[in-house]
């Protein structure tokens, strides 16, 4: 059976020979799904979905096995496919939690600072920065919890 790393687009278009540029974040090639003279394949890894400008053609790993090597679908344990749907949808949601955190905090801290000034708020904001920084995934949970703490804290007397 394959490997969950062997399922990532990247991988799969390095295995089939496809010349991918990376820019910024995302990898840029030729498309290997119809003639193409300049690159319109896009492939998201933060997502693994790939994206063709010239075909329109879309999808994730099965789909890109799909079009350049239904053979090979037979050899890949779908649940794998499925845990990893899952994982890269709660990573995106959970980067996005943390932005939503952020920008509640930021509201939180202007509201204390408005209130208390610089010096009383100093060592909370240092705090939650160091947090912030060491955390790249954030679930509803833990981010109810850092913003319930950081009320908490900025505004206790």
């Amino acid at each position: 059976m394959t490997s969950p790393e062997a399922l990532s687009l990247i991988n799969l278009a390095t295995k089939y020979n496809i010349d991918l540029v990376q820019v910024g974040d995302i990898y840029q090639a030729r498309c290997p799904f119809h003639d193409d003279s300049t690159p319109s394949f896009t492939i998201y890894p933060e997502e693994n979905k790939f994206y063709c400008f010239g075909c329109k053609v879309s999808g994730g790993p099965r789909r890109f096995l799909e079009l350049k090597d239904p053979e090979a679908l037979k050899t890949i344990d779908f649940n794998i496919w499925e845990m990893q749907d899952n994982l890269s949808k709660y990573r995106l949601e959970s980067r996005n939690m943390k932005k939503m955190v952020l920008l509640v905090s930021s509201n939180i801290i202007h509201k204390a600072l408005k209130l208390r000034g610089i010096s009383a708020v100093d060592h909370i904001l240092y705090a939650f920065d160091e947090q912030m920084k060491n955390t790249e995934y954030i679930s509803m949970e833990e981010s109810r919890r850092i913003l319930d703490n950081l009320e908490k804290f900025l505004f206790s007397s």
